[in-house]
């Protein structure tokens, strides 16, 4: 107040003076007219206006700071711990201009990894170098040349399937993803981002897959032909049954082999229904002492005039006794006998 109403000691020799007196003279006071209450009220709230603009600016920009140093810690944190293998490369240098197919690899720098990449590859923290020994890194050629055809051609991402090596030694199945930062619509070759993902098990699984629907296929033709010949047969005493004499013997023939077919064709059905079992995993198996001489007799018993034929141990040959389930034991000598007589 002193400095604005008057003329403080030394206040021509000071040179806040002028700096002082300008705010007032705007407002029309001068040192001869000191400002009134409104004109006072008026110039400190311009000054406290500015000066709370100044504090929020010191604010945001404190803030903002703060918020990038989060985001960026964050954005590392995801890099580092991520569990898909994550690379960065520099292929600016190929990007420059044509280079030797041979000397490739002399022109491309890994400059950053994540752990995972490390695990998975082979490579060391230090890793920032002019060239490297691509044998050394886990990705086949087939990986590499998708990379340096997606140079070539000014491309700014390439995905490819193929097997690499890890640093133990195993092989594994992945996907390569690279992609090529573009700031500004333009291509940044130097901070190229690629992720190896690994699909080992998801290939097996498929593989898997795949060979069950063959087998399925397999099955299906296989039961198919089976099935057609003893139904066949059944059909066909069944109309000689019909057009027969009243002969007792012949009548018996007839009805004993549409019995043999009709069981054989039931055995079918059951393989299937086991097999079906099976595979969800809902197939119990007993384990009790089976005679094998026993489960070979009912099955030839039961098998109708093609099994007539086979013979059979004598009465004096020791039983063969073993642990397993009755049921399934007669199904595998059932089958074995039947391909036996067709083959």
């Amino acid at each position: 107040v002193c400095m604005a109403t008057g003329t403080p000691p030394h206040a021509e020799h000071s040179p806040r003076s002028s700096l002082v007196d300008s705010p007032l003279e705007k407002l029309g006071p001068t040192r001869s007219r000191p400002p009134g209450e409104d004109e006072w009220f008026q110039l400190l709230d311009g000054n406290l206006t500015a000066c709370s603009a100044v504090t929020e600016s010191d604010n945001v920009e404190s803030l903002l700071q703060q918020e990038v140093s989060k985001r960026r810690v964050s954005q590392t944190n995801l890099f580092e711990q991520s569990p898909t293998p994550i690379l960065q490369l520099d292929l600016s240098t190929l990007a420059a201009g044509p280079v030797e197919p041979e000397s490739q690899f002399d022109h491309v720098r890994v400059t950053a990894t994540n752990q995972a990449a490390a695990r998975l590859l082979g490579l060391e923290d230090d890793h920032d170098h002019e060239g490297f020994d691509a044998g050394r890194i886990g990705l086949s050629p087939v990986a590499w040349d998708a990379l340096f055809e997606m140079v070539r051609s000014r491309e700014t991402s390439a995905e490819i399937e193929f097997e690499g090596r890890r640093i133990d030694g195993d092989r594994f199945e992945a996907i390569l993803l690279a992609a090529v930062p573009s700031p500004f619509d333009i291509p940044d070759y130097a901070r190229v981002v690629a992720s190896v993902v690994d699909i080992t098990d998801h290939k097996a699984e498929e593989r898997r897959m795949h060979e069950l629907v063959e087998s399925k296929t397999r099955l299906l033709a296989s039961v198919s032909t089976e099935l057609r010949s003893p139904l066949a047969k059944v059909i066909d005493f069944a109309r000689l049954l019909e057009d027969s004499t009243d002969e007792p013997e012949r009548r018996r023939d007839l009805a004993h082999a549409i019995a043999g077919g009709a069981a054989r064709v039931a055995s079918i059905v059951e393989d299937l229904l086991v097999a079906s079992r099976a595979e969800l995993g809902d197939l119990t198996l007993a384990e009790v002492p089976v005679n094998l001489s026993a489960q070979v007799a009912q099955v030839l018993e039961v098998g109708g005039t093609e099994m007539s034929a086979v013979s059979t141990p004598g009465r004096n040959v020791e039983p063969r006794i073993c642990l397993g389930d009755p049921a399934r034991v007669r199904q595998i000598v059932r089958n074995l006998v039947i391909d036996s007589i067709e083959h």
